[in-house]
């Protein structure tokens, strides 16, 4: 195999190995084949260049680059496009564009670690305010209810609709301070519903760890059952 055709089979691997890592969410097997084939790329890339590889520093910054898919990868094949053949002289212009590639490449990872440290709590914030939004929407659906009822209307669609918001915040984010205040409102729905022993039982469950509520809920269902 020639030098060219060398070049030109590296870089047909290369860029099957990073359209390959594109497809990374679909199988973590897509990741492995797609650094076989970049590896390989990278050999024969520096190969073709007059380059031994398994020798070349290239070879090492390029497949450790590609290990960050696709934006790694990207560094890399600027990497070797700028690389000139072995023993050439390297143009002054050239020779700093190469050298923004590890810039831009260490740059990238750390808005990229920034980002992976950042997200879980982003993401927690908007969980815990989504499902904070979806109680509170429960609890006004439950006024609502509570509201038609002493008026002697039919109350079960808002009922429906606050089941409908405590199970979306289920789903959102859960923990046991999260679980107990569910629990608190599926009470308030069982005392409309007149099923007092259910919602005796939740009330009582939610106390470990909101006291104070469960209490006067408590308290409250007393009140209803001496009701005729």
């Amino acid at each position: 195999m020639t030098q060219v055709q060398m070049k030109k089979t590296g870089w047909l691997l290369i860029i099957t190995g990073a359209l390959i890592q594109t497809q990374l969410y679909f199988s973590a097997y897509f990741y492995y084949l797609s650094l076989i084939l970049l590896g390989t790329g990278y050999y024969l890339g520096l190969k073709g260049r007059g380059y031994v590889p398994f020798k070349s520093r290239h070879f090492y910054v390029m497949f450790g680059a590609s290990i960050l898919p696709i934006i790694g990868t990207i560094m890399a094949m600027i990497e070797l496009t700028y690389l000139p053949n072995c023993g050439e002289q390297q143009s002054p212009a050239k020779k700093r564009r190469a050298m923004l590639v590890p810039a831009a490449f260490i740059m990238i990872v750390i808005v990229a670690i920034l980002v992976l440290i950042a997200w879980p709590q982003y993401k927690t914030m908007n969980n815990n305010r989504e499902g904070h939004n979806l109680l509170v929407s429960a609890r006004n659906h439950i006024r609502q209810a509570d509201i038609l009822k002493k008026e002697g209307k039919d109350y079960r669609d808002e009922i429906a609709l606050a089941r409908r918001d405590l199970q979306h915040s289920k789903k959102i984010y859960i923990n046991k301070y999260r679980e107990a205040q569910i629990a608190l409102v599926y009470g308030d729905i069982f005392c409309l519903e007149g099923q007092y022993a259910e919602a005796e039982n939740v009330y009582r469950n939610a106390a470990s760890e909101i006291p104070h509520d469960a209490q006067e809920r408590l308290m409250r269902l007393r009140e209803l059952k001496k009701q005729p």
